[in-house]
């Protein structure tokens, strides 16, 4: 009884750090949301779905962000440094020097919230 109680008051302790990291993840996802409005919608399109205004005009069309498995680093470094430094399209700008590192991190977050859970 006695190892129960410690261990609940353990978790109750903790569970506001828990749900703070939370909140932080979700303002930050929040943020990347409206980022990702402000500077990859015209080409990406609301949902990601590489199919924005101004993508149909572009030589390469823009990346199916729902479909893709790149993982959170590639993605970093493809908007920090753009599509012709990965070897991907050119048509991709590159985002390091009007983004922030946290800008990016947040964009990033938001573009989890359109695919799939990768595995």
């Amino acid at each position: 009884m006695k190892r129960t109680l410690i261990t609940l008051c353990g978790f109750l302790l903790a569970a506001p750090g828990v749900y703070a990291a939370d909140a932080a993840k979700t303002a930050s996802a929040n943020r990347g949301a409206s980022l990702f409005k402000s500077n990859c919608v015209a080409c990406h399109g609301a949902e990601g779905k590489g199919d924005g205004p101004s993508g149909r005009y572009l030589p390469t069309r823009p990346a199916n962000l729902t479909l893709s498995k790149a993982p959170d680093e590639y993605l970093k470094l493809i908007i920090t440094e753009g599509g012709d430094a990965m070897g991907r399209s050119a048509s991709m700008p590159a985002w390091g020097a009007a983004l922030t590192n946290t800008d990016i991190d947040s964009i990033i977050l938001h573009i989890n919230t359109l695919r799939p859970p990768l595995n």
